[in-house]
């Protein structure tokens, strides 16, 4: 049976498992060391017929593959072009897994053969864009649910890049302490400025790989989610959250809109009285309809919907 063929850039967090049963899942380039990025990207700017040795083998699936799906990445373009010259009828489909205004500009692509895809409804309006849910690939967090032992090392976790993050987070952390509430905040600097910490005195820690934070998104009650002003799209964490039945603490006003939003495992910013946050972390988590939403935001739903043709705006 053919398969969807799905091209990434994959760095050291392998975030996408390469021999996922419903779809070829394949790195778009053999390495991702900076000599062989300069090289690549003199052979794609002049578009050099020797590209043969910058691709990995997907280039040898993509006449049996019944779709590609192609991922925002900075080469995405010429991913694209080289597609459409050797494959014009090939079905190409351009997932814009970030924010519009963080990636390619869809123009890039005009007079291309591709659909453009997004998560985000705001963008899929703004861009005439085909919607699709955000997903979580469920066989990474069982693996790392089943490896966790203790059930709690800390009542809630947060990691994300500091682009105006550590203000929002010295707020919860005054409102952690006055709680007695324990967290763990992994701050990773912005742009590695050789900063240690910022004014608001929380201190930047080491990326992790995503192998660790899965493994500290299981080991906590709460997940902490913090997103752009504007941003309406779902982020990895709360379908983390989700699929590991954790709560989710979030700025996202929007998350209301979405079908799998409870008050009892979802906490927001701004809206929900500080009042509520020790009740809200210390009560359990309401597993009501979890199977039904789980099952939606899977990796296997969001590719039958481009199977399907399923644009759900």
């Amino acid at each position: 049976m053919n398969k969807q063929l799905i091209l990434i850039v994959q760095t050291e967090n392998n975030y996408f498992p390469l021999d996922y049963q419903y779809a070829d899942i394949c790195n778009i380039f053999k390495s991702e060391n900076k000599i062989f990025r300069y090289i690549r990207k003199i052979i794609l700017k002049l578009d050099l017929p020797i590209k043969n040795i910058i691709f990995t083998d997907w280039i040898k699936k993509i006449a049996g593959s019944k779709e590609v799906i192609v991922f925002d990445t900075g080469n995405a373009v010429e991913i694209v072009k080289y597609i459409n010259k050797r494959y014009p009828n090939k079905r190409i489909i351009l997932w814009y897994w970030n924010p519009v205004i963080r990636t390619i500009k869809p123009e890039k692509f005009k007079g291309l053969n591709c659909e453009m895809w997004t998560f985000d409804p705001v963008d899929a309006k703004k861009f005439n864009m085909k919607l699709n849910t955000q997903f979580f690939i469920e066989e990474n967090l069982k693996t790392t649910s089943s490896k966790v032992k203790s059930r709690s090392n800390c009542d809630v976790f947060y990691v994300g890049v500091d682009k105006d993050r550590a203000k929002l987070l010295a707020v919860l952390k005054k409102q952690f302490d006055e709680n007695k509430i324990s967290y763990d905040f992994n701050l990773v600097e912005y742009n590695n400025s050789g900063l240690h910490s910022n004014k608001y005195d929380i201190p930047y820690k080491k990326p992790l790989s995503y192998e660790e934070v899965k493994e500290k998104c299981a080991s906590s009650k709460v997940i902490v989610d913090l997103v752009a002003d504007g941003q309406t799209g779902l982020t990895l964490r709360p379908l983390e959250a989700l699929c590991l039945k954790k709560k989710l603490i979030t700025n996202m006003k929007s998350i209301k809109k979405y079908d799998f939003y409870n008050p009892q495992n979802i906490f927001i910013i701004g809206e929900d009285k500080e009042n509520r946050l020790s009740e809200f972390v210390s009560s359990n988590y309401d597993e009501t309809n979890y199977d039904i939403y789980k099952n939606e935001y899977s990796f296997k739903q969001w590719l039958e919907r481009f199977d399907k043709n399923e644009n759900i705006s």
